[in-house]
């Protein structure tokens, strides 16, 4: 680990206090605009192959913000090192989305309880790509809870597991390569080769997150509280039947990496997900994950929220013991 515990906890804390502020400097807001302003001057650049010109943007999005975010931090830890650590732990934080990611799925849940289908519609267009005009209540309530569990580890652990290995400088290079590939990464006519690059670097940069994230959500199913959640005891696995079953299931997804979150949620859940999917360049069939069980319904969404935090809290305690340990040895 390059950056103490107190770097992670800081990041934490800001995080459950301020959630994702709507703010014209926030990291994430600066590199959509530095993407567009290279993309705009790629553009031009017309002796250029559009897979030639997606590899320029990616290195260089990604080079600028993790080398400016290293030159930053390690000034600050060679001259101040205390300052270095809040420094670290804002930079952290600013790639983590836990609150707000939790707050935007209990928003569509309350939305829906509250049977205001069209005002649910809405607010989902915020966290998904997909199209969301006419979904149901089913629908909604799966399209929010598979945004959960893809983004519990776009979004949660791998920012920290790659501040874990790299320190802040880590964190902020995931970010870019995630932002790179929501942005460019499609497969429409435009992006097919302009995010080729962006799309393959985001694989392999969630590839080890996204199979270890299973292990905090089978975690977290053992030790939900909250009554509402609890797995009832005949749907329970063992770790190894969980873990298999997850890339069991994930396997079919078109993402090498999504699907496996998905699948892990779905089972402790005991719902099921995918399935036919509308976005703007056409339909999309998305594999079932867990079928043979009932599709969700708005309690579900509650739960993916609880499995969600407590997910990141087993992340939080594992990074935490890995730290306790580096100082022993």
């Amino acid at each position: 680990m390059k950056e103490p515990i107190l770097t992670l906890f800081i990041a934490l804390l800001l995080d459950l206090l301020l959630g994702d502020p709507d703010v014209r400097l926030h990291p994430v807001r600066l590199m959509g605009h530095f993407i567009e302003d290279i993309k705009g001057l790629l553009k031009g650049m017309t002796f250029l192959g559009d897979r030639v010109k997606g590899v320029v943007l990616l290195v260089v999005t990604g080079g600028f913000f993790s080398g400016a975010t290293w030159l930053f931090t390690s000034y600050l830890w060679k001259s101040h090192p205390m300052v270095g650590v809040v420094a670290s732990g804002v930079i952290l934080y600013s790639t983590i989305g836990l609150r707000s990611l939790g707050d935007e799925a209990m928003a569509i849940y309350h939305l829906l309880a509250d049977k205001d289908l069209e005002a649910a519609r809405k607010r989902l267009s915020r966290i998904v790509g997909r199209r969301t005009e006419g979904l149901n209540e089913t629908e909604v309530s799966r399209a929010t809870i598979e945004s959960v569990a893809e983004n519990f580890v776009d979004a949660v652990f791998a920012p920290i597991f790659y501040w874990t290995i790299l320190g802040a400088w880590g964190a902020v290079l995931y970010r870019a390569v995630n932002t790179l590939d929501a942005m460019v990464g499609y497969k429409d006519d435009e992006h097919k080769d302009l995010g080729w690059a962006s799309a393959r670097a985001d694989d392999l940069l969630n590839y080890i997150p996204s199979r270890l994230a299973p292990f905090f959500v089978y975690l977290a199913s053992l030790f939900l509280l909250d009554k509402k959640c609890r797995v009832k005891r005949e749907n329970r696995r063992g770790l190894l039947s969980f873990y298999t079953g997850c890339l069991r299931e994930g396997k079919a997804h078109e993402s090498p990496n999504s699907g496996i979150g998905e699948a892990a949620f779905s089972l402790v859940l005991n719902v099921c997900l995918g399935g036919p999917t509308l976005y703007s360049h056409g339909v999309r069939q998305r594999p079932f994950m867990n079928q043979g069980v009932p599709p969700p319904d708005p309690k579900g969404i509650f739960c993916s929220v609880r499995l969600l935090h407590t997910s990141a809290l087993w992340a939080t305690v594992l990074v935490w013991c890995i730290s306790g340990l580096k100082h022993l040895l």
